[in-house]
């Protein structure tokens, strides 16, 4: 009996415990908090289970005391960490840098197109000294499309680059035409800049560098200003003139002319001067850009004249002038013209003695390019050109439309040709004339028909012209081509009421048209003379007569 109340007692004890929470199961140790680095995401603790397991399994925690680290039961946002960040990606809070931040300015920017036409404005050598550029300059023209073009005033030289912001920039150039003087640094700097393999655009201008020295070279662009090859630039262009004074043969020629003593004593001069006759085409393979040819007439001092053809390349808004060819002496060239490649040159050599002006015997040459000077590919004889009187042009009669003050005239004038228009104007009214054409290669003139007052002379090589008329009459606007077959427009603006304006003063008897009938037969060749008078009037009657009786002669 007593054994049954023990037994009693037992499972009473037993209840009491369990309803207490009470457990057999020894209490697991508590395992630490994870540790959080800046780079990996904190182990998330499990949520307890009551299944035993062994003591590699989740913890059940007491209910009496939480471990410390452990998370609110609330249903609340957990300060939860973000995903886990690549290393390759910017890190949630970059770290402070030392170092103070860099300025703007430095910071770099993609880099700007290169191509353009560029100058050179200073060149330090190899050994780190600036050197000399060379008289006339240097010019670096860089396409788009990796083609490079040098010149100068003596050299020539193509080719093509490559440039990229990584690899920099790399130049094959193989000058073309190479005449400059002994001594002459200019193949030094064409040589140099192919050794140059970097490059950088700072605000203005273009800079080549090199990893191996202290090369470089620094440019500025060059703003085009017009077509290189117009008249007006190849009447100031630098050429190569054979015997030329001054030891480097190259003569810098101004407004069509260059003039120097012989010698220091010496009472001649040697001069140099731009025939008007020459042409524009393409002689060179390279339908970018059309070429032109001129013709020198070098007159050494002895009193003999030689007359030398000269091909000059469109370098990209910088002409440069090639080796000259001698077409003879004492001679007068009758046309230019380029076609298929190919300069045809007709010249007609002239007598001497007293009938030195007129012409004996023609000739025919045609020329090809070849590197940087002329080869024959053919010569003939012509029959000797005849003097003859101007034969009388064709005159277009040209008027303003009712109510209109001005007029616009387009046309095509032919190689050494005329094209005179008239118009009727009042006396006092203001007329205002302008020529262009492609190449500033046709000149004006203006003159009263009944008066025959020059107002415009073709001497002055002009293209426009404005002023007062001083009669009313018909006015003879004439057109004088020196140059190629040409497109022209010519536009005329007259202004005001000749009867309501004041009076116009009598012109000076100054300059006047005149012609002169020689005898025999008569050419298509026009001549003009612009004779102004010497100690009186009567002298310019006597130079026309001697003029015409020594052609005539």
């Amino acid at each position: 009996m007593r054994n049954q109340k023990l037994i009693a007692l037992l499972v009473m004890a037993a209840l009491m415990l369990a309803s207490c929470g009470g457990n057999d199961e020894p209490t697991p140790t508590p395992v630490p908090p994870p540790t959080f680095t800046p780079t990996t995401a904190p182990t998330i603790t499990p949520a307890p289970t009551a299944t035993p397991e062994p003591p590699t399994a989740a913890p059940t925690l007491a209910p009496t005391e939480p471990p410390p680290a452990a998370a609110p039961t609330q249903d609340v946002a957990v300060a939860q960490p973000e995903a886990p960040v690549s290393p390759l990606e910017a890190p949630v809070e970059a770290p402070v840098s030392p170092l103070p931040t860099p300025d703007a300015s430095s910071v770099l920017t993609p880099p700007q197109p290169i191509a353009g036409l560029w100058q050179l404005v200073a060149f330090t050598d190899t050994a780190g000294m600036p050197g000399a550029i060379p008289p006339g300059g240097l010019r670096l023209q860089l396409s788009s499309t990796g083609e490079v073009g040098v010149a100068t005033a003596c050299e020539r030289a193509r080719g093509s680059y490559l440039s990229s912001p990584l690899n920099g920039v790399a130049f094959t150039i193989d000058p073309i035409g190479n005449r400059c003087a002994p001594g002459s640094n200019v193949e030094t700097l064409i040589t140099s800049l192919v050794s140059t393999n970097g490059y950088r655009v700072p605000p203005g201008g273009l800079v080549f560098t090199s990893n191996a020295g202290p090369l470089q070279y620094d440019f500025v662009p060059v703003i085009p200003m017009g077509d290189a090859l117009s008249w007006p630039r190849l009447q100031s262009l630098t050429y190569f003139v054979p015997d030329a004074p001054g030891g480097n043969n190259q003569v810098a020629l101004v407004n069509g002319e260059f003039r120097a003593k012989t010698s220091p004593d010496a009472t001649t001069e040697f001069v140099v001067s731009l025939a008007p006759v020459h042409a524009f085409g393409e002689f060179d393979n390279d339908p970018s850009a059309a070429e032109a040819v001129v013709v020198l007439v070098v007159e050494p001092g002895d009193g003999s004249s030689s007359y030398y053809l000269v091909p000059v390349f469109n370098a990209g808004m910088f002409p440069v002038a090639l080796q000259p060819t001698l077409l003879g002496q004492n001679l007068t060239v009758r046309n230019i013209s380029i076609a298929d490649g190919k300069i045809v040159v007709e010249t007609d050599a002239l007598g001497a003695g007293p009938g030195a002006c007129c012409p004996q015997a023609g000739r025919r040459q045609t020329f090809t390019l070849a590197g940087d000077r002329l080869t024959t590919a053919g010569d003939e004889a012509l029959p000797a050109a005849t003097i003859r009187t101007r034969r009388n042009r064709l005159v277009q009669d040209v008027a303003m439309a009712p109510g209109a003050t001005s007029l616009v005239v387009n046309g095509e004038i032919n190689f050494n040709d005329t094209q005179p228009f008239r118009i009727r104007a009042a006396a006092g009214q203001i007329m205002t004339a302008t020529l262009q054409t492609p190449n500033d290669d046709v000149w004006l003139s203006i003159f009263g028909e009944n008066d025959r007052f020059v107002l415009n002379s073709i001497n002055a090589a002009s293209r426009t012209w404005s002023g007062p008329l001083p009669a009313t009459q018909d006015y003879i606007i004439n057109l004088a081509a020196v140059g190629s077959t040409t497109p022209y427009t010519l536009a005329l603006e007259i202004t005001g009421d000749g009867a309501a304006m004041a009076q116009m003063p009598a012109p000076a008897p100054n300059t006047r048209l005149g012609e002169i009938q020689l005898p025999g037969a008569t050419t298509d060749k026009v001549i003009y003379l612009t004779v102004q008078n010497g100690p009186n009037a009567a002298s310019t009657t006597a130079v026309l007569g001697a003029l015409a009786q020594r052609c005539a002669g």
